[in-house]
């Protein structure tokens, strides 16, 4: 498909395209993170489902162990590009981990999602997102040559406006105090 601006750069037509990806993050001229999600979704439902197969064998009623693999190759595979879009809860990525807790718990799919990680003690994914983003937070804070980085966090969130949280105007607070702009 042709598009209606024809864009050049040293007398070469440059392709304008509704994502790509870079860093094998994918980003979209919408400016969402939904592709990436979708995409970290489907790999990470192909690995669940090697996952399964090698604990089943291995491993059989072993919980403890399943859930060891599940969180270091399928939770792994979502936190990759936590850094850029990790506050948010998102429910397709949710629904991997609990499709995943009710196969080896051999629950119907009709049981609640809380039900089944109150049974596993485990927390929904969007709390280990959290914690990485705010230690990815914490990190860009104290290196004062990331000043662009500082710079683009801090249009992000302008540009939010209404969604600024109090955690980020702490942020933003402590930042100015440092003098990190």
């Amino acid at each position: 498909m042709m598009s209606l601006y024809l864009w050049r750069w040293e007398d070469r037509i440059i392709d304008t395209v509704k994502e790509f990806k870079y860093l094998g993050f994918k980003f979209t001229t919408t400016n969402t993170v939904k592709a990436h999600i979708r995409e970290r979704r489907v790999k990470a439902i192909q690995i669940m489902g090697m996952v399964w197969s090698i604990g089943e064998r291995i491993f059989g009623h072993d919980v403890r162990r399943r859930m060891k693999m599940f969180d270091s190759l399928v939770r792994s595979v979502f936190m990759y590009g936590v850094e850029i879009w990790g506050w948010k809860e998102y429910a397709e990525i949710e629904a991997v981990q609990e499709k995943y807790l009710r196969w080896m718990l051999g629950l119907r799919k009709e049981t609640p999602g809380y039900i089944v990680r109150e049974e596993c003690k485990r927390e929904k994914l969007r709390v280990y997102t959290g914690k990485r983003a705010v230690k990815y937070d914490e990190r860009l804070k104290e290196r004062e040559e990331c000043r662009i980085l500082y710079e683009c966090w801090k249009e992000k969130k302008r540009k939010q406006g209404k969604n600024i949280t109090r955690v980020d105007k702490d942020i933003i607070k402590d930042w100015d105090k440092h003098g990190w702009k």
